[in-house]
This record gives structure tokens, C-alpha cells and sequence, in this order.
């Protein structure tokens, strides 16, 4: 019988995600304010005297309220929009509606993979959606080298044709960046006594590379960069984001 593999770096649990990304009975992970967590953000936005007088606004996983059919619906009017998915808009259409259908939160048994379908919301009207954005998770545990890794994947982004160029593809990117510091701060949290170094990474698939996605990732990756910075000087063990 070989023996067990010696971890140099034990873990004091199962690494597994945050639950806290895990769909409660609404849905609604938080709200975001313009006055308190919007601003920053669109200091040199063309319209910034339009935006500022937003009401807050909703950020759900999987929303409870707003059946499936309807973004689907809304999402598959604008097939030209993604061009990349495929050259002939049926196989766009089939790629999407794989992307639209069913649950909008999907993870694996080991609780260490998770999509979520984040849609975005105004509190002055929370049944009309104004985009989404889908979000990966992925934990690896590499004990051997006293690592735990953090893929990040931003999928299919959306904002419907009638809101854009107001900031709502902005908001969904400032949630992004805020559920994956959530994550990263958890796992650092968590694995500071076995002195675990978290490694996180952000990827977008090719297929998934329309303009509006590019400059959504950019603004994720700054708002990831924020929190990384943030939990360094307190003397977190986090790499660089990759």
C-alpha cells in the first residue's frame, strides 16, 4: 500500500467557494448606491449629471421575480451583438439559448465551481432587467506548493439595447468586481494560519470577446486590483492578479 501524500502546507478545512454567492429565496445578492459605491467610477462619464440622480441599484443572482423567458427573450433580439459566438445566427442562437435556459446559479457537487447569471436591476422599477453578466468561480487547492488558486471567468455580458450608455455596463462590472473580492478575501481569510498564498486569475473566453466585455474586464480588474491592494497592506498572503 503506497503511503499517504504528505501536505507541506495542510489546509484546517475542505477548501470549498463562499457560500455567500449562493442563492438565498430572492435572489438579491446587494444593492449598489451612486452616492456611496458608484461615483468613483464615473467621474468622467458623458452623462454623469444624469446618472447621479440614479436611484439605487439591485444586484441578483438567479432572480426569484424575473422568469427566465424573459431574459432570454431579451438576449436573443440582439443576436448581432455577438457576432464571434458563431458565423450563422442559428448556431449563435443555440450557443446563447445554452447560456440563457434554466437556472441562473450552477455549481458542481465538491462546492468548489459555481456560475452565476448576475442581473442588474433599478429599485424604481426591480421587474425590468437591465443586464446581466455571467460570473465563474473555480477553487483549486495545490497544497504541495501552499497555493490556492482562483480562476475568475466573466461570460456572457449583456445590457439591454434601451439602457446603454447610461453606466449600467459599469454597475455590472463593479458587482463582478466586488463578488470576486469576496472571494478572494474568504480564502485568504481562511487559509492564513496553514500559510496558503491565494492565487487569483481573470479570464475571458474568446468567443465572449465583444467591446463591451474588454472594457468590463479592464473595469474588474481594477476594482480586484482595489481589494488585492487593500488586503496586502493588511498583510494578506495574495499574488498579483494574473
Amino acid at each position: 500500500m503506497s503511503s499517504p501524500v504528505r501536505h507541506l502546507f495542510p489546509a484546517p478545512e475542505e477548501p470549498r467557494l463562499l457560500s455567500n454567492l449562493s442563492c438565498g429565496v430572492s435572489g438579491l445578492l446587494f444593492d449598489l448606491d451612486f452616492r456611496e459605491d458608484l461615483r468613483p467610477y464615473y467621474e468622467n462619464h458623458p452623462r454623469l449629471a444624469q446618472i447621479r440622480d440614479y436611484p439605487p441599484l439591485l444586484v441578483y443572482a438567479d432572480p426569484r421575480h424575473c422568469t427566465h423567458d424573459r431574459l432570454e427573450a431579451r438576449v436573443l433580439q440582439s443576436l448581432d451583438d455577438y457576432p464571434q459566438l458563431a458565423r450563422s445566427p442559428w448556431d449563435r442562437l443555440q450557443r446563447l439559448r445554452g447560456e440563457l435556459v434554466g437556472t441562473g446559479f450552477r455549481h458542481d457537487a465538491s462546492g468548489r465551481e459555481e456560475r452565476h447569471r448576475l442581473t442588474l436591476f433599478s429599485s424604481a422599477n426591480p421587474t425590468e432587467p437591465l443586464g446581466l453578466l455571467w460570473l465563474g468561480r473555480r477553487l483549486t487547492d495545490q497544497p504541495e506548493n501552499g497555493e490556492i488558486h482562483l480562476a475568475f471567468e466573466l461570460g456572457l455580458t449583456y445590457v439591454l439595447p434601451q439602457y446603454r450608455g447610461l453606466g449600467y455596463g459599469t454597475a455590472l462590472a463593479l458587482a463582478a468586481g466586488i463578488c470576486c473580492g469576496w472571494e478572494i478575501r474568504h480564502q485568504a481569510q481562511r487559509f492564513a494560519a496553514a500559510s496558503r498564498e491565494v492565487v487569483p486569475s481573470l479570464n475571458v473566453p474568446d468567443y465572449y470577446c465583444t467591446a463591451l466585455a474588454a472594457t468590463l474586464h479592464q473595469r474588474i480588474v481594477d476594482k480586484i486590483r482595489e481589494d488585492l491592494a487593500v488586503l496586502a497592506a493588511k498583510g494578506a498572503r495574495i499574488r498579483s492578479l494574473a
